[in-house]
């Protein structure tokens, strides 16, 4: 079953990446993705998931920019536009979706996480986007 979770506190999100670690080889159970890793805040998550041994592939709709941050941790990397025709999570676990202002952008990656049966996860403080997750969740 798919959830569509929101979140803005860093420290859960850890709790979360952390608890789909398995074993002792503490290799990661999902196939990850940032999108919008090329802003300010997913930069950040970037960085630290690095860090941390973890490697998402990264995405967005600014090309240069995400490729550029690929080459930089040495992770892979998607270029796409945030509208429901053109996301292909097929091969995708898990969705952190850092692409905002997210009443525009959370809408098309949550039904592309829903049609592919992906996990979705947000960082948004915005209402309106939480009234409308837990209407989508009933």
């Amino acid at each position: 079953m798919t959830y569509a979770y929101q979140f803005y506190n860093f420290a859960f999100f850890c709790c979360v990446i952390f608890s789909l670690r398995s074993g002792v080889e503490g290799d990661l159970l999902v196939r990850w993705m940032i999108y919008g890793a090329n802003g300010y805040t997913g930069r950040l998550v970037v960085d630290q998931a690095v860090r941390q041994g973890f490697k998402p592939v990264l995405a967005g709709r600014n090309g240069r920019e995400i490729r550029a941050l690929a080459r930089q941790y040495g992770l892979s990397f998607r270029v796409f536009t945030c509208d429901r025709d053109s996301i292909d999570l097929q091969d995708i676990d898990l969705v952190l979706h850092c692409a905002g202002p997210f009443i525009n952008t959370f809408y098309p990656m949550l039904q592309a996480c829903l049609k592919s049966s992906c996990h979705y996860l947000d960082i948004t403080g915005e209402i309106a986007v939480f009234e409308k997750c837990a209407q989508m969740s009933s």
